[in-house]
């Protein structure tokens, strides 16, 4: 795979980054605002999430962010979505009785646009609130994926204009989800040494990394991580240069367990094994078996055994060096704890940059 190191990854980060999605589960009913005839709600057991992509960021809830105003019709918020464009947030919501009462659910909603747009737009990286930011251009995308996936599970709390923000624990949310959608912007091969065999993604692949947590976030432990690819896909297949007939297998998912045990899921039939080369048939330790004399099932079951031993034996050294190098694309875990070199998911870090932050002198309460 070649030498990647921080900078090249920061590149890699502004070209392949499609979207990247967070989310975790809120244990207790949270009170985000109350003011003078508002009140917005984050209920129990709610799952919340922010997701990232080239035009904006979206947050997002199920059931929905419960926000009330005095002698009108609540509405349960989505989505928030925020476009870099023009910087503010826009709310897609869904009103009580909406067939009766649809236009006074969309002034309800516009009211509480106005706040939710005061709430989060404080917890956005600095970077990302200017009119007109683009995740491409960003010298520091990796600190500000950080500080976006942080808002997660990061204390904030403090009075604004009108009402008041409820403080928010990291204990109150928990299990966090990240999900990564990465185009590749060049061919990433990884080769099994001794098998003369790598695994091959082509340029423009689209690769989909998802990492499950349980438990709160600075405690929690990652209980699995799945890798798969949009077509032509990961490819397990014979070096080009190889002088005889090889393999090209369509790995459809990647997944890794806690200790750095990964496991393969392919399809492989009688075209496939017939292919094998001579020198692939010995590393597998089928080069004794007559391949006409043995019924085709059984044939697919030996050389599958034979192959999925190879694969976990060779290629997990390769992939672990790989997947460390692009941990940083995925904030909030650390992917040595999944292979067994720490116990636990990094803790997330403070973030310090908010502009404006509000004052906590109780004005306004």
């Amino acid at each position: 795979m070649g030498r990647l190191n921080r900078s090249d990854v920061v590149t890699v980060a502004r070209r392949a980054l499609w979207s990247l999605q967070a989310s975790v589960t809120v244990a207790q009913r949270v009170d985000l605002y109350q003011g003078r005839g508002y009140r917005v709600i984050l209920p129990k057991k709610a799952r919340f999430g922010i997701a990232i992509d080239g035009y904006g960021i979206t947050l997002s809830c199920d059931p929905g962010i419960l926000a009330t105003i005095s002698f009108l019709p609540d509405v349960r918020i989505q989505q928030l979505r925020y476009m870099f464009a023009n910087g503010a947030f826009h709310v897609e919501a869904e009103g009580k009785r909406t067939n009766l009462f649809g236009l006074v659910g969309s002034i309800t909603a516009s009211k509480i646009e106005y706040r939710l747009h005061e709430l989060f737009s404080s917890l956005l990286p600095v970077d990302m609130r200017s009119p007109g930011y683009s995740p491409t251009l960003d010298p520091n995308l990796l600190e500000n994926l950080s500080r976006l996936v942080n808002v997660l599970g990061e204390s904030a709390s403090g009075p604004l204009d009108e009402g008041r923000i409820a403080h928010m624990n990291p204990h109150q949310v928990k299990d966090l989800h990240l999900y990564l959608h990465a185009v590749l912007p060049m061919d990433v091969q990884a080769e099994l040494h001794g098998a003369e065999l790598e695994l091959f993604c082509a340029k423009g692949t689209s690769l989909f990394i998802s990492v499950q947590t349980e438990g709160e976030l600075d405690e929690g432990t990652i209980r699995s991580m799945k890798i798969g690819s949009s077509p032509p896909g990961i490819i397990l297949r014979s070096p080009q240069d190889a002088p005889s007939p090889g393999m090209n297998l369509d790995i459809h998912e990647l997944v890794v367990q806690p200790g750095g045990i990964f496991s393969f899921n392919y399809d492989l039939g009688m075209e496939d094994i017939m292919s094998l080369g001579g020198p692939l048939r010995r590393y597998l330790g089928l080069e004794n078996v007559n391949f006409d004399l043995v019924k085709p099932k059984v044939m697919v079951t030996k050389v599958r055994t034979a192959l999925d031993h190879a694969l976990e034996r060779d290629a997990p050294l390769q992939l672990k060096q790989w997947l460390l190098k692009i941990d940083p694309l995925l904030p909030g875990v650390d992917l040595t704890s999944l292979f067994g070199l720490k116990k636990r998911v990094r803790k997330p870090t403070k973030t310090t940059n908010r502009k404006n932050r509000p004052d906590r002198s109780g004005k306004g309460e």
